[in-house]
């Protein structure tokens, strides 16, 4: 039996990789990080941006070590979990964390459901920030906070032209593909897993038996 992969999304800060380890772990789910395979951001910084202003073309993203993985636990297969080191074997569900949804044409034919977590781009920030505050006052690390306060002038330098430009890109392709849209920003996290469960299996009921 063939497993379904259900896609969660979300704009940076947004929330979907809390949001897929919790709904995999209600579920009994494999979990899959786009994270684990992302060579996009690896790039440098002028080169996203370069990408991004002549339009932001998913289909040159390169994804494919991600589709050999997917189409493996789908089929029913074991892989390499690029998170634990250990093997990863399908289950009936698959959830996989990724800022494309079925806007990545490589990406679509694999995806059973989308999930996007709409959370507004003030929130998501507020929320990334929040999270590297937290990190640099547990461990400051050398050069101390001054080192951190330069490292988070280049972070926002780099969310004007690269983040912010990119989450309006997802908003226009990644949504209006999605088959349910979450409000994230009134939602609890609890609330938000229960939505994503009661939708799949309300999906799973109206899927014709094999």
């Amino acid at each position: 039996m063939s497993a379904r992969i259900i896609a969660i999304s979300a704009p940076p800060g947004g929330g979907k990789s809390t949001v897929a380890a919790s709904l995999a772990e209600r579920l009994g789910a494999a979990l899959v990080e786009y994270d684990a395979y992302d060579k996009l951001t690896n790039l440098p910084p002028g080169e996203i941006a370069a990408w991004l202003k002549g339009g932001g073309d998913y289909a040159i993203v390169e994804v494919s070590e991600l589709v050999a993985d997917l189409t493996t636990l789908r089929d029913g297969g074991t892989i390499l979990d690029r998170r634990t080191g250990k093997d990863l074997t399908a289950r009936a569900l698959v959830i996989l964390e990724t800022p494309f949804g079925k806007a990545h044409p490589a990406l679509a034919p694999l995806i059973d459901s989308a999930i996007f977590l709409d959370t507004p781009a003030d929130l998501s920030l507020a929320r990334k920030l929040r999270t590297f505050i937290a990190v640099n006052r547990e461990d400051p690390g050398p050069g101390g906070h001054a080192r951190f306060l330069g490292w988070l002038d280049r972070y926002l330098l780099n969310y004007e032209e690269i983040t912010r430009p990119a989450i309006a890109i997802q908003r226009e392709r990644v949504l209006p593909l999605a088959d349910l849209v979450i409000d994230a920003a009134n939602a609890s996290l609890d609330e938000i897993v229960e939505q994503a469960v009661t939708f799949l299996v309300r999906r799973a009921a109206k899927k014709p038996k094999p």
